[in-house]
């Protein structure tokens, strides 16, 4: 297992904040909301040890065109990339979406 940086993409930011929003503002629990998005980005940050030990999804991969992995914290696919050093979280997506 080795050590990697963890950048996050623009999309994925967009992702937490609107997840964020919708428990805060649509479901009117804005503690839930800030404990489930810390531990959202608490998750993000673990993946910088161990990231590559987690398998490839074949399927993310054909839809994505490049080696794809994900981790999920609570309802939600966490779906990132690693290049190098780097692990390069893409986007934060419910795990409903995604066919296997």
């Amino acid at each position: 297992m080795s050590d990697f940086i963890v950048e996050v993409s623009d999309e994925a930011l967009e992702d937490a904040d609107s997840l964020y929003d919708y428990i805060c503002n649509q479901a009117f629990a804005p503690l839930t909301a800030a404990l489930y998005y810390q531990g959202l980005l608490n998750k993000m940050k673990s993946l910088s040890h161990g990231a590559d030990s987690i398998a490839i999804d074949l399927s993310l991969s054909a839809h994505y065109g490049q080696p794809t992995r994900r981790i999920n914290y609570k309802k939600y696919a966490i779906i990132y990339f690693i290049e190098g050093d780097v692990v390069l979280i893409h986007r934060v997506i419910p795990q409903s979406l995604i066919i296997d």
